[in-house]
């Protein structure tokens, strides 16, 4: 957070390192030999920036542009497999939504 007078930054960053897909890597598995056995890291920024005022009558208030995902970074694709087939899928665990905007007003009085 840096704030100047009124004016107010906020940036912020995820990050999640990489996972192994299985421990049992090098092994024969189902569906196939594991090529390679991790998911990369990923790290996606979020930022604010806000302006705080003062009412006539005493109050305040913040209004603030708010973006999630600034960079609009995916999400690594991860492997899956069955005795059937194989896919690619995303953890929950990421931002899968891609880059979003939220304007606020808040009003204290």
């Amino acid at each position: 957070n840096y704030s100047v007078g009124p004016y107010s930054l906020q940036l912020q960053g995820r990050h999640i390192d990489s996972t192994l897909i299985s421990t049992r890597a090098g092994r024969q598995e189902s569906d196939g030999y594991i090529d390679n056995n991790a998911v990369p890291s990923s790290t996606w920024w979020n930022g604010r920036l806000g302006y705080n005022g003062e009412l006539n009558s005493g109050g305040t208030y913040t209004v603030a542009l708010n973006v999630q995902n600034l960079f609009n970074k995916l999400p690594p694709r991860q492997p899956r497999y069955s005795s059937r087939s194989g896919a690619q899928s995303t953890s929950s665990n990421y931002d899968t939504l891609g880059r979003r905007y939220a304007l606020s007003f808040n009003v204290n009085f």
